[in-house]
């Protein structure tokens, strides 16, 4: 214990010192004496913590390590890590003075969080990674995790991908270290530029361990971007200055311009606002007047523009305009100077790359359902945005930014179906086939594949573009292309049918109308006679009408009939329902009353039988109304256009009101039928408007008349 040269010390439990080598009393500062007795706790910067200490300590069991912090006899903090036990009521301590190293790492600590510089270590025979707090927090890690070789691949930027590879590569082939500068995507998405080193431990040729550093230097990189650009708008600034420079006279609108400019534009040298605009790009020329006045509207002393300017060749180029305002002692612009600079070149790059992204991003999201864009190697470039997602979800990764192989995304069947692809494509020809692929989804889907290669200027093979087409999408339109023909083949039969019908059912009454009208106009008729034949001409007229309605409203019956949902505006079919009742309510001596909708009210359905539907209703009011009021209201509910019409009949009683949908029903007192039909107009009403998702409901009483609440959805 006395001659060890680490710090090594007894204690009783209540921390007084009964034994103690030279380096424990070098250390504290106090000299040995064998006489008096000293207390540890007080040369201790914290008693709480030493309290803590000793509880844990079980007799002859354990021991523990800890930092004790103490002051010497001057004041110095001395921290010292030690081992301690108890043996029999006895504290045993051995320490080592580590103060030195505490400081320094505090110090280091501190320099890499003001330069955000980490370190790492690699193994490669483990495959093993070990990164500083710094690293992770650098990349917007929260917690530890399982770091392997590739792990930092992740993180790094697309555009540097290649670069970052390259480096790597020739550290593990050539064992050269490397510095670079790079771009990564960090956990949170922020985009970071920072540098990375590497230094390689070579054992017989072979490298056995590798340690470097990893910086964030976005704030540097920033600035030395923004020098870049400063400089090189300096540059060009200057490299205007001859040509382009002018003064403007606020006060008396004119311009005067260099004599470089004049002789380069061919124009005065002295132009007024009039002058200068037939120069100006006539689709430039309201922005730039509109930018003028923003820019003079502010306090600012700077001035900028954008337009093109015409050329003596009639061409235009793009310029933009910088310069100061010169103001008046009351702060009122009364003088521009500034130069015109010819970026011509700038926006013909800026619309070759916005072109170029657009045509990429077009051709994989909207050639096909599935796109796929390779190197010559198979590595991927690119991919549509569905496929993507797909693929993130499956590997866990993005395989476009580690440009990783797509022979190795593929199954052991797809990659037997691509063998044969390839032979084809190596040779620059295309080739196309429907195959069933693993490749998407878990199911094996069916595509109509088409497979091309990109040849380069020598017709050499540079890449590959592959496209997918889904053809379950395809047997989808096939499908539903089937039932509009089906579809068809039922309306069309639905129309023979009619017409067939309609033939053989208006023969007759249309026979006697053509007749009794013939008749009417022949001079021989007398009076009396052509009042008999317009009584006939009526009557083939109403029967002629009754068998128009008795086809439609017999139609919903037939095992063809085809149900058509057009917008039909009921507005309009109301005022043509109208037309017809106002006449027969004059002719009947009955009052109408009739309330329209104030605008279009949209609802789904067939016009025609819409129509009859509403007419069916209005002449069930007039064959049981021989005097009073029919009323013809509508609203809006809930959704839903509502139709009432009411009217003060003879009523139907209670026991009957089911009965009247019934075909061949109709109202009848006692045994006696009241009045003619086929029965059949309610039957169609009810039917057809349930069928377009309506409803009807009906009250009646005996002697005061009946009311037809009809409702049906309101569309948009």
């Amino acid at each position: 214990m006395i001659n060890t040269c680490v710090i090594s010390f007894v204690l009783d439990k209540s921390s007084e010192i009964l034994e103690a080598n030279n380096q424990f009393y070098d250390t504290i500062g106090i000299v040995r004496n064998e006489g008096q007795s000293s207390l540890f706790k007080n040369f201790l910067s914290d008693d709480a913590k030493w309290l803590t200490y000793v509880s844990k300590l079980t007799d002859n069991e354990n021991v523990i390590t800890e930092n004790i912090k103490i002051f010497n006899t001057v004041g110095n903090l001395i921290i010292l890590k030690s081992n301690l036990s108890l043996r029999d009521g006895k504290i045993y301590v051995v320490a080592l003075d580590i103060t030195k190293d505490f400081h320094n790492l505090e110090f280091t600590n501190r320099v890499n969080q003001l330069t955000k510089l980490g370190g790492w270590t690699y193994n490669p025979k483990l495959d093993h990674a070990d990164w500083t707090d710094s690293v992770f927090e650098i990349l917007d890690i929260k917690g530890q995790v399982d770091i392997h070789r590739d792990t930092i691949l992740n993180f790094v930027h697309p555009y540097f991908v290649d670069e970052f590879n390259e480096a790597v590569r020739l550290l593990y082939d050539d064992h050269q270290p490397y510095d670079i500068t790079i771009q990564v995507i960090t956990k949170s998405s922020q985009t970071k530029w920072v540098r990375i080193t590497a230094t390689p431990e070579i054992r017989n040729h072979d490298i056995v361990f590798i340690h470097g550093t990893f910086q964030d230097v976005t704030f540097q990189k920033s600035q030395e971007i923004a020098l870049q650009e400063t400089t090189v708008n300096l540059e060009l600034a200057l490299k205007a200055m001859n040509s382009g420079y002018f003064t403007r006279d606020l006060v008396n609108p004119k311009c005067d311009y260099s004599a470089a400019f004049s002789e380069l534009m061919d124009m005065p040298k002295n132009l007024n606002d009039e002058q200068l605009k037939k120069y100006v790009h006539p689709e430039d020329l309201e922005e730039a007047i509109m930018q003028f006045k923003r820019e003079m509207a502010t306090d600012s002393p700077n001035y900028i523009n954008a337009f093109r300017l015409r050329t003596p060749k009639g061409t235009y180029r793009h310029y933009e305009v910088y310069g100061l305002k010169v103001f008046n002692s009351l702060g009122v612009p009364v003088k521009l100077v500034g130069n015109f600079i010819d970026v011509e070149d700038k926006y013909r790059l800026m619309e070759m790359e916005d072109k170029h992204r657009y045509y990429m991003k077009t051709l994989l999201d909207n050639a096909f359902v599935r796109s796929i864009m390779l190197d010559k190697d198979w590595n991927l470039l690119g991919m549509d945005a569905e496929t993507l997602s797909i693929f993130k979800k499956r590997l866990d990764r993005n395989p476009v930014l580690r440009k990783e192989n797509f022979k190795e995304l593929l199954s052991v069947h797809d990659q037997l179906k691509f063998q044969i692809v390839e032979r084809v494509i190596n040779d620059g020809r295309e080739y196309r086939n429907e195959v069933f692929l693993d490749l998407f989804e878990d199911d094996r889907t069916y595509y109509d594949a088409l497979f091309k290669p990109i040849l380069d200027y020598s017709n050499r093979v540079d890449g590959y573009v592959f496209y997918f087409f889904d053809l379950t999408e395809r047997m989808n339109i096939k499908e539903e292309l089937q039932i509009y023909q089906d579809k068809l083949r039922t309306v069309h039969n639905f129309k023979n049918n009619i017409v067939s019908k309609l033939g053989h059912e208006i023969k007759t009454p249309l026979y006697g109308l053509l007749e009794a009208t013939k008749l009417i106009f022949a001079k021989e008729s007398k009076p009396s006679e052509k009042a008999e034949l317009i009584k006939a001409q009526q009557e083939s007229a109403d029967r002629l009408k009754t068998t128009f309605d008795n086809i439609i409203n017999n139609s919903i019956y037939q095992d063809d009939f085809y149900l058509i949902e057009d917008r039909v505006n009921l507005e309009k079919i109301l005022n043509r329902v109208y037309e017809g009742a106002s006449k027969r309510a004059f002719d009947g001596k009955l009052k109408l009353i009739f309330k329209n909708f104030d605008g279009p009210a949209i609802v789904k359905g067939d016009s025609v039988f819409l129509r009859q539907a509403f007419e069916n209703l209005i002449d069930n009011a007039f064959k049981f109304t021989r005097s009073g009021t029919i009323k013809i209201i509508t609203s809006i509910k809930n959704s839903h256009v509502v139709v009432t019409i009411t009217d003060t009949g003879i009523g139907i009683p209670q026991t009957k009101i089911n009965e009247i949908f019934e075909p061949f029903e109709q109202v009848s007192t006692g045994s006696t039928r009241v009045f003619d039909g086929l029965g059949l107009g309610l039957t169609f009403t009810v039917k057809y408007i349930e069928r377009i998702g309506g409803r009807l409901h009906v009250d009646s009483e005996i002697n005061k008349g009946t009311t037809f609440t009809l409702a049906l959805p309101l569309i948009e």
